[in-house]
């Protein structure tokens, strides 16, 4: 028993000396090696050895990995032992008091000096702002570890003890060669040398976390102390640069003047010489010097640099929020409060133009004063060139010591410039590049802001506290105290202004007005009317006069916004000047609307409107303004009033904006309703308009925006309610104005049609009249109908062709689509929330390591790609075909291939483009073309043939459409020619759908492929005894004299034989195009039938003459009669 412990011993003590031996460390120097080994030994195979030698180079990376996590701990375990006295060090340093930077007057006056020791406190600036935001990240990159540190820890243990399993695994020896085992354990012992020290700083951050926060923050505290005080530094010594730099300026600027005064004893060239330097000198000096621009520009560079820092602050600080206390109520305020405090961008954009220009400039008179700076290289020169230019005077040893003097003098003064104007050309471009981030700063500030605000519920839902709190909010708004204020305001601007006179004299003169202006209306309306007096500018005018009636309503409203306004007052009565301003605006927009429907209005006269169309609506429009209007301007009054402020108010609020929703809500069902009046005329009378078409999606739009809008408010998303509403309002004054602006075209259309039908029934009169006078001096007793009237008082409305009608269509929609992009953009930036939700994930490599998250913003943008495609297929082809394509005169064959084409590429681009956002591209299709491939040889290759075969009609187009050809004994003419099958419509109307194989590989002609014109052959027979002679004249002269034939090819008359019962003749006629083929064959055949019987020509038809001869008598060998001759 004692030797079987003894053994066991000695076996467990063996094991245990092997894993130690396993888990030993590996060095670097191991590494190597271990690659020369590999390296040096040709015995190993290439692709092994390129295996091995990438397993050692990511064992070296992990242990490079192991010394910088070993270095990281190492010094946390430094600053941990250190905390206390640093932290307490650091609380000290911030107790005390800066003093200011003093700059002794000596030191004020040398200002290279201050030049220098500035860019020395500007790196000094630089480094702490590098240190803030380098302590700022690693304090975000805790704080977000905070959470994630035990599942990292548990991640990188479990990942340790699966190494130290392997590890233990003994290696297999060879001495003389690196086996794989080998590699592979250094490559195991690497990794878990760095999976220590991994888990060692995870121990470590987890068991200090609070010491390692506090002392982070610390350090925080103290960068921020060491940059204001590098930033008042830099401060105070910018200010004595420029100080010392305007005295300078100014000195320089005096001893130039000075100069010149005494230059004007002198020769014109030493006076040229003091004048450009003194003008260089006021070049610095001044309000607009180069000193004072530098001062500004220096100004305006600080500012834009902390507004971009304090922006970048505010958008980590709201994200930080976000993720620490979600999308609460305290959230969105806080959204709220930042989003009313973003900067104002508005006059960034002109600056930016006005500095491009400054910088131009600068580069310019850089280049002049370096040119400049050139030539007074060399001062002796200088002086030897205006010498020479002065020529021999009897003062001249006098003049060369002042021109070196002068010359000295100039050459300084351009080194300055050129120094000071290369700091101002930094300077700008640094404060563009500033202003540039500040623009992009606060534009991803603002869409963080709009991501989040909307899905952030901005009050409390209605609950059973609801009624009380709604109580409250009347009671606080109905207080005497705003009210009595509100008049004592009207009462002093009654008694201090007399505006109010003028006021009640305008509505009196606009109510006096409305009564001649009703009377014009009705006169032009009349005008209108009639073929003869109608113009275009009558509906102009009929547009203002609506708009003078429209004026006396909304007036009062203007009046009291306006008279509030100009008031110092208190904040009610300032939201009462608010909600009357509004209120009024929306008054304007409902009495023009009323006006323009109203009898004799502009709808009803010069856009055709139907009369008891327009009395229903404009009932239900005065409905909605009764009531909707007076509940609007309370509810712009409450949500302004001081009250709102502190939510006294707000349930209230709500409330009568639930009703203001629900009056529109129930406005929209009235009018776009299947039952109601306007809907039921607009189906039966004008079924082409967009909103008859999709009359289901704009009855939902319509009903279902106001109610959602009211669903918001009430469960507490009134911001969203409000902004939803906001761009509901600019999209029903979109679609108010673009319909304005159709119905303008339209009706400019129309004028110019009525007058061409005015001119064409004229002429039409005059020629019947003619043709009458003529029949009456002929004696003819059967005259023309009498001519009708030109003027048709009951045609007021010429009805548009297709083409016009699509194209109106077109560009309302096309404006509907950029306006309703540009009023909604502002709600993009919130779909980004969608991006967050992931529907599924998309392999985007061959083995699946790469993944791409498909989200559910993914699946709306590829939706409305889809929708924009196919609506862009439909639509755009007939745009181009009307914009482009008529104006280059080519054939409608040529303009139909090219919308096809158009059309295809429009659906194939859409279709990859909103796959590819689903992360379905082509190479997801592998497989479905293998199927295909296979599928082609059976049911799919008649299909695919035809698919191929309309391809190639398209592109080498053997048919066109609106030719007109024969294939496989049918003949018609081409209407549309599809991606499966053609469409050809015969001579009987019918439309014929032949498969497009069929153009390819079967037997075609196309009568109009290259030339229209067609031969047409009237065969006829004359009876024998005839004179062909004539014959052939008469038939020549009825081709040559017939309408439709073309002068070139001639016709042709030819005799073509002797038949059994006539002599043949053919007549070969030639006309313009295949249309006309059925038409040319009647007219022609009724004129040889009329010809030849005026000159007495028969026309033979079939004979049979029977002989009968006496019977002779019978023989006997006769069997019978003789058969009778036939002839």
């Amino acid at each position: 028993m004692r030797l079987q412990i003894i053994l066991f011993a000695l076996l467990l003590f063996s094991c245990n000396h092997a894993k130690a031996q396993t888990n030993a460390p590996v060095s670097g120097e191991q590494i190597k090696a271990l690659v020369a080994a590999v390296q040096n030994n040709d015995a190993i195979e290439p692709v092994r050895r390129q295996a091995l030698l990438k397993q050692l180079e990511q064992a070296d990376a992990y242990l490079d990995s192991a010394a910088q996590l070993t270095g990281k701990a190492t010094k946390m375990t430094r600053d941990l032992q250190q905390a206390s006295a640093t932290i307490e060090a650091i609380n000290t340093e911030l107790k005390m008091q800066e003093p200011p930077l003093e700059i002794s007057a000596t030191d004020a006056a040398n200002l290279a000096g201050l030049e220098q020791q500035q860019l020395q406190v500007e790196a000094k600036v630089d480094e702490a702002r590098r240190r803030m935001k380098s302590l700022e990240a690693e304090n975000q990159t805790l704080t977000a570890e905070q959470t994630n540190l035990p599942k990292l820890l548990a991640v990188a243990d479990a990942r340790q003890g699966e190494l130290q399993q392997m590890a233990a695994i003994p290696p297999t020896t060879d001495e003389t060669l690196p086996s794989e085992d080998q590699v592979h354990q250094s490559l195991t012992a690497a990794e878990l040398q760095s999976a220590r020290a991994q888990v060692n700083l995870y121990q470590m951050e987890l068991k200090n976390y609070d010491t390692l926060k506090m002392l982070l923050s610390a350090r925080i505290d103290q960068a921020t102390r060491h940059l204001g005080i590098a930033e008042a530094q830099s401060a105070s010594l910018r200010e004595a640069v420029d100080r010392q730099r305007r005295i300078e300026s100014e000195a320089e600027v005096a001893r130039a003047d000075q100069a010149r005064l005494e230059a004007t004893l002198h020769h014109s060239e030493i006076q040229a010489i003091a004048k450009h330097n003194a003008e260089l000198a006021a070049l610095r000096a001044g309000e607009d010097g180069l000193t004072t621009r530098q001062r500004n520009v220096a100004a305006d560079l600080q500012t834009a640099t902390k507004i971009n820092l304090s922006t970048q602050q505010r958008s980590k600080e709201i994200e930080e929020r976000i993720q620490a206390a979600g999308l609460t109520h305290a959230v969105a305020q806080l959204l709220s409060r930042e989003r009313s405090n973003l900067p104002d961008l508005a006059h960034y954009k002109p600056r930016a133009r006005a500095r491009k220009k400054e910088i131009a400039l600068a580069q310019l008179a850089l280049l002049d004063f370096s040119d400049q700076r050139e030539e007074l290289r060399d001062i002796s020169a200088s002086v030897k060139l205006h010498m020479e230019a002065i020529g021999e005077t009897p003062d001249q040893a006098h003049i060369a010591p002042l021109l070196t003097e002068y010359l000295t003098t100039q050459r300084n003064q351009l080194d300055t410039l050129i120094s000071e104007y290369n700091s101002y050309f930094n300077l700008l471009v640094d404060l563009d590049t500033a202003e540039r981030l500040v623009v992009e700063s606060v534009a991803v500030l603002a869409d963080d802001i709009a991501e989040h605000i909307l899905w952030i519920r901005s009050d409390t839902a209605f609950g059973l506290t609801s009624p009380r709190l709604i109580v409250q909010g009347f009671a606080a708004l109905a207080k005497g105290s705003n009210w009595k204020e509100l008049a004592q305001v009207l009462r002093i601007d009654l008694a201090s202004n007399p505006f109010l006179p003028a006021l009640l004299l305008a509505e009196l003169l606009l109510i006096a007005a409305a009564i001649g202006v009703k009377r014009r209306l009705k006169t032009i309306a009349g005008l209108v009317a009639k073929i003869r007096t109608d113009r275009f500018f009558y509906t102009f005018e009929a547009l203002f006069y609506t708009v003078l009636r429209a004026l006396p309503l909304p007036l009062p409203l203007f009046y009291l916004a306006w008279r509030i306004g100009a008031a110092e007052t208190s904040l009610f009565s300032s939201a009462f000047g608010q909600a009357c301003y509004l209120t009024g605006l929306l008054t304007l927009c409902c009495s023009l609307l009323l006006q323009s429907i109203g009898p004799s209005g502009l709808v009803e006269t010069h856009f055709g409107a139907d009369k008891n169309t327009l009395k229903r609506f404009r009932q239900l429009l005065i409905r909605l303004m009764v009531f909707a209007l007076p509940v609007l301007w309370l509810t712009t009054l409450i949500h302004h009033a001081p009250e709102a402020a502190s939510d006294l108010t707000k349930p209230f609020e709500r409330l009568c904006y639930m009703i203001l929703q629900l009056m529109i809500a129930r406005f929209a069902y009235c009018v776009f309703c299947r039952q109601s009046t306007i809907m039921k005329y607009l189906t039966e009378h004008e079924p082409n308009l967009l909103i008859v078409r999709f009359r289901a999606l704009v009855f939902c739009g319509a009903v279902g925006i106001p109610l959602i809008i009211m669903l918001e408010t009430v469960i507490g998303f009134y911001y969203t309610a409000l902004q939803m509403s906001h761009w509901f309002a600019k999209t029903l004054g979109l679609v108010f104005v673009l319909a304005l602006i159709e119905a303008l075209l339209i009706r400019g259309i129309q004028v110019v049609a009525r007058k061409a039908e005015f001119a064409r029934r004229v002429r039409e009169r005059q020629e019947l009249q003619e043709l009458r006078n003529a029949a009456e001096a002929a004696g003819e007793t059967e005259l023309p109908i009498e001519p009708a009237p030109a003027e048709n008082d009951e045609m007021n409305f010429i009805t548009l062709n297709e083409n016009t009608r699509k194209l109106m269509t077109i560009l309302f929609g096309f404006g509907m689509l950029f306006g309703m992009w540009f009023i909604w953009s502002d709600a993009v930036p919130a779909l980004g929330l969608l991006d967050r939700v992931v529907l599924w994930n998309v392999q985007t490599d061959v083995g699946g390591a790469a993944t791409t998250a498909v989200s559910l913003a993914n699946l709306a943008a590829s939706l409305i790609i889809f929708v924009l495609t196919f609506a862009g297929a439909r639509h755009l082809p007939s745009l181009l075909e009307l914009a482009v394509l008529r104006q280059l005169r080519i054939a409608y064959g040529e303009r139909y291939a090219i919308s096809m084409v158009v059309r295809y590429m429009v659906v194939a681009i859409g279709v990859s483009v909103g796959l590819s956002m689903l992360g379905i591209g082509w190479s997801k299709f592998k497989w479905l073309a293998a199927a295909l491939s296979v599928g082609l040889g059976f049911g799919l290759q008649e299909i695919f043939a035809n698919f191929i075969s309309g391809l190639i009609l398209l592109f080498e187009r053997p048919i066109r459409v609106r030719d007109y050809v024969t294939v496989n004994g049918t003949s018609g003419q081409v209407t549309r020619i599809q991606i499966r099958a053609t469409t050809i419509t015969d001579w009987d109307n019918k439309e014929l759908l032949i498969p497009n194989k069929q153009f390819v590989t079967g037997e075609l002609v196309n009568w109009t492929l290259t030339n229209s014109i067609l031969r047409i052959v009237i065969p006829v027979g004359v009876a024998y005894g005839s004179d062909t002679q004539k014959v052939e004249s008469v038939l020549l002269g009825i081709a040559r004299s017939f309408r439709l034939s073309v002068a070139d090819p001639e016709p042709n008359a030819f005799f073509t034989g002797f038949g059994e019962s006539s002599l043949n003749f053919e007549l070969r006629v030639f006309i313009a195009h295949a249309d006309q083929f059925r038409l040319a064959t009647h007219e022609l055949n009724m004129a040889v039938d009329a010809a030849f019987r005026e000159a007495g020509i028969v026309i033979a038809f079939p004979q049979l003459d029977v002989h009968m001869q006496p019977q002779a008598p019978a023989s006997p060998t006769d069997s019978g009669t003789e058969k009778p001759e036939q002839k």
